[in-house]
């Protein structure tokens, strides 16, 4: 049975928590959520649940996906 492709629109309700790094002017600014910029470290835990999926028909296609290269 030959695979066959197409696009699907997804809504996606994620939770997490991340470990991240904040730039405050002091412990306390950042302690009162005066924090200027922000950069993740690291993803710590991830949960997830896609919903409301709607399959673009006009996108099938042939695919030559589990073929192997």
């Amino acid at each position: 049975m030959p695979w066959f492709e197409m696009e699907e629109s997804y809504t996606e309700h994620v939770k997490g928590r991340r470990l991240v790094a904040v730039f405050a002017e002091s412990k306390e600014d950042a302690e009162n959520g005066d924090i200027s910029d922000s950069d993740v470290i690291e993803e710590l835990w991830q949960d997830g649940e896609t919903t409301d999926t709607y399959l673009h028909y006009e996108t099938l296609k042939q695919s030559d996906y589990g073929e192997e290269e």
